[in-house]
């Protein structure tokens, strides 16, 4: 079957199409091509971000005065990662432990402080993400390539990741500490026993 103008709607010259392209490129690629097709027409298409635009919150919360520093921003799908580049080394083997890690905060702390402007000195700090509101249709993207520091080669990971017939993302719109099974923790935990 002749993909040329599949190819050329996307922009993409013929030596483009033998090069690979991840999901989550063709998907914007796509979106894109969508809503300058309605733009030639003289209509503006809302469609797409009805159906796959979410928001969401980077964040840091001073620990001594609980002042948060608040980025919104909204986003189309989210890019989830199958290896856990620094820590413990455990693997997301589900989506959900992959949503888990990807809004677990992170401490700010000795060399790696935050200077809150209340406090007005360097404090230590969490900085996460809050998922604020989640599309109608959540796209997933599963980054199963990482760095390996050894070689620093990319790699492509294998591992199963298993995920739900339905994946209910309310605990995720509540936060890190609105999980109730954090799973990440209970398989740190498991693998701590065998060490």
């Amino acid at each position: 079957m002749d993909t040329k103008g599949l190819t050329k709607s996307f922009g993409w010259e013929s030596g483009q199409s033998f090069e690979q392209h991840d999901v989550q490129e063709l998907c914007r690629v796509l979106f894109d091509a969508i809503e300058q097709s309605f733009h030639l027409v003289g209509e503006q298409c809302t469609t797409i971000n009805e159906l796959y635009s979410g928001r969401m919150a980077s964040y840091v919360r001073c620990e001594e005065c609980r002042h948060e520093s608040l980025n919104n921003m909204d986003f189309m799908d989210l890019s989830l990662p199958i290896k856990n580049e620094f820590g413990t080394g455990v693997l997301n083997s589900s989506v959900e432990m992959a949503l888990e890690n990807y809004i677990k905060p992170e401490r700010l702390e000795g060399d790696n402080k935050y200077h809150c402007e209340k406090c007005a000195k360097k404090v230590d700090a969490e900085k996460g993400l809050k998922l604020t509101s989640c599309p109608p249709i959540l796209v997933i993207h599963l980054a199963r390539f990482t760095l390996d520091w050894d070689t620093l080669q990319r790699v492509k990971i294998y591992d199963r990741v298993s995920f739900p017939f339905i994946l209910n993302m309310n605990d995720y719109i509540k936060g890190y500490e609105g999980i109730q099974n954090k799973l990440y923790e209970k398989e740190v935990a498991r693998m701590r026993q065998y060490c």
